[in-house]
């Protein structure tokens, strides 16, 4: 897009503002109606505390509690996830309700439960918190007497294994105890011992596995002592209140998104239409399509059907200053090399170059002879707008039927007169005429009789007219109309008359409402 400059983008932001103030306005009541019909929702949260390292001290039996009663939350949380717990715990959850869990280093589980009854979502966090404690106390009881089954179990089976290996021992102990003859007892003695001796390879690995099973009993059997209290590991720290405001839907907070969605789509649809729209808003639009300086603003106005221009009729209308400033900014450009032919044209019909030209004509000629030469020879329209209809004109001069001074009129006005030389015939290939040199050797002999010619040319994009008349005419301006010309036009029509040699002073922008009042003396435009 062409319009890259800062001060472009900063007449744009200013351009379609409204457009992000609309956006957001729409999104804002959107969100704020939407938010209003929303059914409220309810939070609530019970916290559960775990026993850590550093929370021991405030659950029962201090710092002699065994190891295996302390939990990570880490784990824990694993353990709410599973869906053994969760399908085992929501049947009984009031229906309609959700379920979230958190747990923190410092040892605490977060339940939190959402519904659109208050009570019910308190009920559910409450009873997610104490299944919590209740079924991974349960879990711990059923693996601790599982353990106590398994140890117990094995350690009989090696008690069984010892006394089989034992046998034939025990048997002799039987006979030693029923034998009186001491020469038998010390044979049968001696024979007990070889044959211990012989048995400790068997019994030595029997006998360290039975002390080591009978060490985790003793373990686990005080660890089931502990377990008699349920809230050993873990407890209900705060249950959860009923609350009384709701969570969702968040006004604030919807209308704050809402907000911000607005201005990204707001901003990005009026960055969008400054894209799409082509028309020239503004002064800047027309330095940044043609490169030109700007000379002067003309505020959008009606005229009076029987005025000629605008200075004539409203000499103190801010409409008459800004063409007073162009003259002033004509006069600015001229000092380093005078001006004594004017071209005024436009890119397209309708921009009003015939209404820039007279007016220009008009306070021009108030301080010096001024010719105003009509040269818009497929639309001629000076005469009529002058009052002062003429038969011969331009087209008679440069086919040689009469001399200029016999197509010359004088149109008075208040406070001055200025000469018009018309169109005059109309032809039907005008570029005929305007092509070789008669139209330069005519405006030399003109130029010398006036101070100024002011020519008005026809458009520069529809016919080749201007740049023919442009190569001799001492310097030309384009005239172009605020919403209405097409920034590509201001561009090709500027380039057409550089590339044929015209010397381009500026160009004038019609219409400008950005900052001015529109001023209405009548219905009739008066333009050209």
């Amino acid at each position: 897009m062409p319009k890259s400059s800062l001060r472009t983008q900063v007449a744009n932001a200013r351009r379609y503002g409204w457009v992000v103030v609309a956006v957001v306005g729409v999104a804002v009541t959107a969100a704020v109606w939407m938010t209003t019909r929303q059914t409220p929702i309810y939070e609530a949260s019970s916290t559960v505390l775990l026993r850590t390292s550093q929370t021991t001290p405030l659950f029962p039996f201090g710092s002699a509690v065994r190891q295996e009663l302390f939990r990570q939350p880490e784990t824990e949380q694993l353990y709410i996830d599973s869906e053994t717990f969760q399908n085992a715990v929501r049947p009984s959850v009031p229906s309609g309700t959700s379920f979230d869990s958190s747990t923190s280093p410092n040892g605490t589980v977060k339940f939190t439960s959402r519904s659109v009854s208050p009570s019910d979502a308190a009920a559910a966090a409450d009873l997610w918190a104490t299944s919590y404690v209740s079924s991974r106390h349960q879990t711990v009881l059923t693996e601790n007497t599982a353990a106590l089954d398994f140890l117990q179990s094995t350690l009989d089976d090696l008690e069984a294994e010892r006394a089989g290996i034992r046998k034939d021992v025990v048997a002799l102990e039987a006979v030693l105890d029923r034998t009186e003859d001491p020469d038998q007892y010390a044979r049968l003695l001696s024979q007990k011992v070889s044959i211990e001796t012989q048995l400790q390879t068997q019994l030595a690995p029997v006998d360290q596995q039975i002390r080591d099973l009978s060490s985790q009993l003793a373990n686990l059997d005080l660890l089931d002592r502990f377990l008699g209290d349920a809230n050993i590991s873990a407890r209900v720290d705060r249950v959860a209140s009923i609350p009384t405001d709701s969570v969702s839907p968040n006004l604030v907070r919807n209308v704050a998104t809402a907000a911000l969605l607005g201005v990204v789509l707001g901003a990005g649809l009026a960055y969008a239409l400054a894209g799409l729209n082509d028309r020239v808003q503004d002064s800047i639009d027309v330095v940044t399509a043609s490169g030109l300086p700007i000379l002067g603003t003309i505020p959008h106005y009606r005229l009076k059907g029987d005025a000629i221009a605008e200075v004539v009729s409203h000499p103190t209308s801010v409409v008459s200053e800004r063409y007073r400033a162009v003259v002033t900014a004509l006069e600015f450009a001229q000092r380093t090399s005078p001006v004594s032919s004017l071209l005024i044209s436009s890119a397209m019909p309708a921009e009003g170059k015939s209404t820039t030209a007279i007016n220009l004509a008009v306070l021009i000629s108030r301080h010096t002879s001024v010719l105003l030469v009509d040269a818009d020879m497929r639309r001629p329209r000076l005469d009529r707008m002058l009052g002062v209809p003429l038969d011969l004109g331009l087209t008679d001069v440069l086919r040689g039927e009469v001399d200029y001074d016999d197509a010359i009129a004088t149109v008075e006005y208040e406070g001055g007169t200025f000469d018009l030389l018309a169109v005059g015939s109309i032809v039907d290939d005008p570029t005929l005429l305007l092509r070789g040199e008669r139209l330069g050797v005519l405006l030399d002999k003109l130029e010398g009789e006036y101070d100024l010619l002011v020519i008005d040319s026809a458009p520069i994009l529809p016919v080749t007219d201007a740049a023919l008349i442009g190569v001799h005419a001492s310097a030309s301006i384009i005239v172009s109309r605020q919403g209405k010309t097409s920034m590509e036009d201001v561009r090709t029509a500027t380039n057409i008359m550089r590339d044929s040699g015209a010397r381009l002073l500026g160009a004038v922008v019609n219409d400008d409402r950005s900052k001015h009042t529109n001023y209405r003396y009548a219905s009739s435009p008066g333009r050209g």
